[in-house]
């Protein structure tokens, strides 16, 4: 087993999170996340090549960031929660429940 990079475990996280939350809550995601989720996250992050430039990686890992910090605003109709989706009023767990 392989083990992964920062980068790639972020990104992984965030898939995890929107795969957790299309089969507990398929209307909400499909209201809030558009089709370039899909491309993204639809995939297993270590199924692809991460970009071989330090600088692409940065900024992937930048945009995974991004996109785990609006997803969790989306989820809990607020700013992100500084400890993550615990202390997220409306979830108990990055599952939806």
């Amino acid at each position: 087993m392989r083990q992964l990079n920062q980068v790639e475990l972020v990104g992984e996280t965030v898939r995890a999170c929107v795969e957790a939350l299309a089969a507990s809550a398929p209307d909400w995601v499909t209201a809030r996340l558009d089709g370039g989720w899909q491309r993204r996250y639809g995939a297993r992050v270590d199924s692809w090549r991460m970009p071989s430039s330090k600088t692409k990686r940065v900024a992937l890992g930048a945009d995974y960031a991004r996109n785990g910090a609006a997803l969790l605003a989306a989820r809990c109709g607020t700013r992100p929660p500084r400890r993550g989706w615990r202390n997220c009023p409306q979830s108990g767990s990055c599952n939806g429940s």
